[in-house]
């Protein structure tokens, strides 16, 4: 047995209602308009047979009996429809209120799974990020084990400059997007920015930062190209929004020439080709100079 759908049970309330409403106006002016052929001169109905006659009499009572009460009927009309087009409205905002707070609920749970960081969780993500690159450092010929305080000092500027670029977006990018730095996405990944765009026909963007200190590692790039696909992966599916990536590589300009930036944007391209869910990665190069004064609309 099929339910009842008390949508269409309120829609039908509303539609007897403005019937009953429509009724109620138009019986009176009908009434008032028709002669119901009752005027007939003397000479005429004298000339009629008698049965005839009759039938004209009982056609007259029956118009003055209809006469008195047909503004009563017209008000039965207009209460019984005003009343079915109250509950029909009524019911059928309380269906419609419950049916976006439902919708929300599922919106709401969605914001639940991207939560902001922790203070502890954002330095331990900057602890491993720094750590990858300081692995791909070591292997280099006569490169030996670093001092814990120049790590220290590596990860508290990795966050610094994460926070910079935090901040030039939120400047540049907050009418359009909402600016959602330090994020864990559904208990799995953790996004340095996600900026989620406020107008439809706008895809949101995934935005992964990595600071290099000395030499752009090439060894590295798969590795941050397929971590950043299996995010844009999830965030598509999951999120049932669509987003970019966004790849933002910040380095000492004393220790980077502009042939090593070239040979990386290369490779990062190369090994994004084939990638569905990396079509449209933007990537930009920044000295960590030139951090604030950077232009977040080239890769939005």
């Amino acid at each position: 047995m099929e339910k009842i759908d008390y949508s269409d049970i309120n829609k039908f309330f509303v539609s007897v209602g403005i019937i009953l409403i429509g009724l109620a106006a138009m019986i009176p002016y009908f009434y008032l308009k028709e002669d119901f052929g009752l005027y007939i001169e003397a000479e005429t109905f004298d000339g009629l047979r008698e049965p005839v006659k009759e039938i004209v009499v009982s056609k007259e009572h029956a118009v003055i009996v209809f006469q008195r009460i047909v503004l009563w009927v017209s008000a039965s009309f207009f209460v019984l429809g005003t009343v079915a087009l109250a509950v029909g409205l009524v019911y059928w905002r309380k269906r419609q209120d419950k049916i976006y707070e439902r919708f929300d609920k599922e919106l709401h749970k969605l914001d639940l799974e991207i939560v902001a960081l922790t203070p502890e969780e954002k330095k331990e993500k900057a602890e491993r990020e720094v750590r990858e690159i300081v692995e791909a450092e070591q292997k280099r010929p006569k490169r030996g084990a670093e001092p814990a305080a120049e790590r220290a000092v590596y990860i508290e500027r990795y966050m610094e400059v994460e926070r910079s670029l935090t901040d030039v977006f939120a400047r540049s990018a907050g009418r359009n997007y909402d600016v959602l730095p330090q994020r864990k996405l559904g208990n799995r990944f953790r996004l340095d920015l996600l900026l989620r765009a406020r107008h439809e026909g706008v895809a949101d963007r995934i935005v992964e930062i990595k600071y290099f200190r000395e030499h752009l590692f090439l060894k590295i790039i798969r590795d941050v190209v397929w971590r950043l696909n299996v995010v844009m992966t999830y965030y598509n599916e999951q999120a049932g929004r669509k987003a970019v990536p966004v790849l933002l590589v910040v380095y000492d300009g004393s220790s980077v020439k502009v042939e090593h930036i070239r040979q990386f944007r290369d490779r990062l391209y190369a090994e994004a080709e084939g990638l569905p869910d990396m079509v449209g990665l933007s990537v930009a190069f920044i000295e960590r100079s030139e951090v604030e004064r950077f232009d977040a609309g080239g890769v939005l």
